[in-house]
């Protein structure tokens, strides 16, 4: 494999096993709050205005967004053919 299709796999790689373990951390409990009062997250869950989009997929286009920005290779001209 190229050097330039090992790179991408390593990224996309990387991304998959990095992102289910972002995913899953939880914040540590408050202790100081009032428990009768919601957090803002409970109460926009109750309310169902739940964010459907998948970022995932955004990164991802991000990623290969950054990949076409490398520099290619300046053809050489002044040599003899």
């Amino acid at each position: 494999m190229t050097r330039k299709i090992r790179h991408a796999a390593l990224v996309l790689a990387a991304m998959a096993v990095l992102s289910p373990a972002a995913l899953s951390a939880q914040a540590a409990p408050q202790t100081d709050r009032d428990p009768n009062v919601g957090t803002e997250t409970q109460e926009r869950l109750a309310e169902d205005q739940t964010n459907d989009f998948d970022w995932g997929v955004l990164g991802l286009l991000g990623a290969l967004g950054l990949l076409g920005l490398r520099r290619k290779k300046p053809t050489d001209w002044s040599s003899p053919r």
